[in-house]
């Protein structure tokens, strides 16, 4: 158990969350009221329990459906299949040995340009250049039009 010096002393920002949001269960909440010594009003109780209701009513939806109503999903697609791209094509030339100095002379291009290429983070590249990219270690791009 908790002694209430040990929640005197330490951050209470940390300490006020309630637990029943971490845990899902108001009985854990209900312990560290005994602990603190502190006792929440009925409608703090009620307010807290339709938080909670809120909060399990959005889970169970889709990664996708969140990113969408953050208005985020596109970008995040365009990163993942860029950092996709960039793994296997990075895979392949350390499978291969070649050396990022071989695949800019294979890809008629700058070292530099290369690792801009290679930068997962770096959306802004071509297909034509990710294919270029992906020739010089021996491997095609596909690109692929599927239903949304």
């Amino acid at each position: 158990m908790v002694s209430r010096a040990w929640l005197q002393s330490h951050d209470t920002r940390i300490i006020n969350l309630p637990i029943c949001t971490l845990y899902g269960t108001r009985s854990g909440n209900q312990a560290l009221e005994r602990a603190s010594g502190t006792v929440e009003t009925p409608k703090e109780v009620a307010e807290e329990e339709k938080q909670m209701s809120d909060l399990n009513s959005s889970v169970g939806g889709t990664l996708e459906d969140f990113l969408a109503e953050l208005g985020e999903k596109e970008e995040v697609y365009g990163e993942a299949i860029k950092r996709v791209l960039t793994w296997q094509i990075e895979e392949a030339r350390k499978a291969q040995s070649i050396t990022q100095s071989e695949m800019a002379a294979k890809m008629g291009t700058s070292r530099t340009q290369v690792k801009r290429v290679l930068d997962p983070r770096n959306v802004a590249v071509s297909l034509e250049t990710l294919d270029r990219a992906a020739r010089s270690v021996g491997k095609r791009l596909k690109v692929e039009l599927v239903d949304a």
